[in-house]
């Protein structure tokens, strides 16, 4: 039984080895357009003398793919259709571009490899068809390349491909052009309005002075005219804060100085109002005593009569 097994095993192999169809080359043709012309046609498996490869050539590869035993049929769009630049340190794949009459095509202006010997290969497969791989050697070529010189020019950016290369130099500096500042108004307006501005002030001054104001109750012991003075210095330099702002700030610097004036007005602010509470908080005790000894004097006044009365009758 195992034997029988073997025996359709191997048939199968040996069917499906013989069912495979060998391919052919109808044409082969290599060309090289530039520095170092080449044309040659190449019958397989002939193999072409060593050539050179510059940055200044193109390399043309031409042929036609038919099968071995039918001379008559061609081999359309075959699945891998590869060149290949190949030595001990790298392998460099190319596709063929192809038709339907079995030709295939290549052109190369530019391979991108280093400089060096390379051995052409061309290998043709198809694990949809049943065709045997070819494989086809032709030839060795010699890639050399040449970098001109080129002087970088100081006034002019480089590329980003010579930014990447060999001639990579900065960038030259290009200064920023800002805007001229507007003009400010005139400085003697600004000052006849900050004048402007004491007005008020006197004017407030004068009505006070003329309704006889008891300013000595404003500020009725050391500790609340030195408050009170300073927190009248606050509000006047926040005043002035926004005259300079007139005349010379910028928006950034006033709203930073008003913020620093805020904390210490509103803390002169504090003090003088906690003086002026404490004062009222005196006045409304006083006046709290006053009321209730008075209370107990006229409440102990009755009750001194009744007992007088009460020793009249008595006697």
């Amino acid at each position: 039984m195992k034997q029988f097994i073997f025996i359709i095993y191997a048939a199968l192999l040996l069917q499906c080895a013989f069912c495979k169809k060998a391919m052919d080359f109808e044409s082969f043709k290599v060309k090289v357009h530039g520095e170092n012309n080449v044309d040659k046609r190449l019958n397989y498996p002939e193999k072409l003398n060593k050539i050179t490869y510059s940055n200044m050539d193109h390399l043309e590869i031409s042929l036609k793919l038919i099968e071995k035993d039918n001379k008559e049929k061609s081999i359309n769009q075959i699945e891998q259709a590869m060149f290949y630049l190949s030595n001990d340190k790298s392998q460099n794949s190319y596709i063929f571009e192809s038709n339907d009459e079995g030709n295939y095509r290549l052109n190369l202006k530019d391979v991108k490899v280093d400089n060096g010997d390379y051995s052409m290969i061309v290998r043709f497969s198809s694990p949809k068809k049943d065709y045997i791989p070819l494989e086809y050697e032709f030839g060795d070529i010699e890639v050399k390349y040449s970098i001109p010189e080129t002087k970088p020019d100081p006034n002019k950016a480089p590329t980003l491909m010579e930014s990447e290369g060999p001639n990579f130099y900065p960038k030259p500096d290009q200064p920023h052009i800002f805007k001229p500042e507007p003009k400010a108004p005139n400085k003697l307006f600004a000052k006849f309005v900050f004048c402007l501005m004491f007005i008020p002030w006197i004017y407030l001054i004068y009505i006070w002075n003329k309704i006889g104001i008891n300013i000595n109750g404003l500020f009725y012991n050391s500790k609340t005219l030195i408050f009170g003075v300073l927190f009248i210095i606050s509000l006047c330099s926040m005043i002035g804060i926004l005259v300079l702002f007139f005349i010379k700030f910028n928006l950034f610097q006033t709203l930073g100085c008003l913020g620093l004036a805020s904390i210490y007005t509103s803390v002169f602010g504090h003090l003088v109002l906690r003086q002026k509470a404490e004062k009222r908080s005196k006045e409304r005790k006083l006046k709290m005593k006053k009321a209730s000894t008075a209370s107990d004097a006229s409440s102990s006044s009755p009750k001194k009569e009744t007992e007088k009365e009460n020793d009249t009758k008595s006697n």
